[in-house]
């Protein structure tokens, strides 16, 4: 898929600079994702609306009376603890530009975590 074949079978990825800079893009994207999930769950555990259904039955709707807001809410939860964690290999894809199996592990559970 990507590569110049060399001798031997080996293949070249690009230069180290260039990997560097994709993690460390992965990384800020990573930190936008926690601040995102981190506000959108904040934001659906504290809501607070009301719902008319008609002019005189006025119900309140909070995350604990309704299970979508709780399922939205604890699955943000679970996708930010996720980001959090994932920003140590993040990390260390800056620091030493060679890691392929971990690169492989992210982009699963990243895909995982998509849908």
């Amino acid at each position: 898929m990507g590569g110049l074949e060399l001798e031997h079978g080996a293949k070249n990825y690009g230069s180290a600079t260039t990997r560097r800079g994709l993690a460390a893009l992965d990384f800020v994207l990573r930190i936008i994702a926690i601040i995102a999930t981190l506000a959108s769950a904040i934001a659906m555990g504290t809501t607070n609306e009301s719902l008319s259904f008609f002019t005189y039955l006025d119900y309140d709707i909070f995350f604990v009376v309704i299970i979508i807001y709780i399922f939205f809410v604890v699955t943000n939860s679970i996708v930010s603890a996720y980001l959090v964690l994932s920003l140590a290999l993040s990390i260390s894809h800056i620091v030493s530009g060679g890691a392929k199996k971990s690169r492989v592990v992210l982009i699963f559970f990243d895909t995982v975590y998509i849908i």
